[in-house]
């Protein structure tokens, strides 16, 4: 199932980023590790004990790798939106240089 969804938000994120040609989203995905199972019956419990323990280690091991990956997107994120500020203050420059000949050619 977690491949499968993983594969749909791959082409879907393929699609999305087709409708804008010549923009690049440097901001990564990041998915958080599967919870390892744990059985509810004492028994099955003893008897898969290595495999839940060995679980739990992966788990904690891909937690790490998850929290990393969320501090490096945020970073990026906060880069790409600092970056974006500059380019609007040139905007509202052009802009108010703009109308300001435009003001003065109507008069």
């Amino acid at each position: 199932m977690k491949n499968g969804l993983s594969m749909m938000c791959t082409v879907a994120s393929c699609l999305f980023l087709s409708f804008f040609p010549g923009r690049s989203f440097a901001v990564e995905v990041c998915y958080p590790p599967e919870l390892p199972f744990v059985p509810a019956s004492d028994a099955e419990l003893l008897e898969f004990a290595d495999i839940i323990d060995a679980e739990y280690q992966r788990y904690f091991k891909s937690i790490t790798d998850y929290f990393t990956c969320m501090d490096r997107s945020r970073q990026e994120a906060f880069n790409e939106a600092k970056s974006n500020t500059g380019h609007y203050a040139a905007f509202l420059e052009r802009l108010e240089t703009l109308r300001k000949e435009q003001a003065g050619s109507s008069d």
